[in-house]
């Protein structure tokens, strides 16, 4: 699953989804936030490759993806087939 994170990155790219790395001195933990109302996605730098991707999925579900395109692989991992 973990061969879906690079679209994943597009995707939340594509959809306004603001990425934010944190550095170690930073972290507390990974994790979708609300910054003046706008989804922000916290990742830890040290966070592993499947968890990044399933912190990708979760704060891409809650977003409104209509107008962008979502390979079959995505939408399958997504749940929206």
């Amino acid at each position: 699953m973990t061969d879906l994170l690079p679209l994943l990155r597009e995707i939340a790219e594509k959809a306004g989804l603001v990425v934010r790395r944190l550095g170690d001195d930073e972290a507390t933990g990974s994790g979708l936030v609300r910054v003046k109302g706008k989804p922000v996605l916290m990742l830890f730098r040290g966070e592993t490759p499947e968890r990044e991707t399933a912190l990708y999925l979760e704060a891409l579900r809650g977003l409104d993806l209509t107008g962008v395109f979502l390979p079959p692989a995505v939408r399958e991992a997504l749940g929206r087939e």
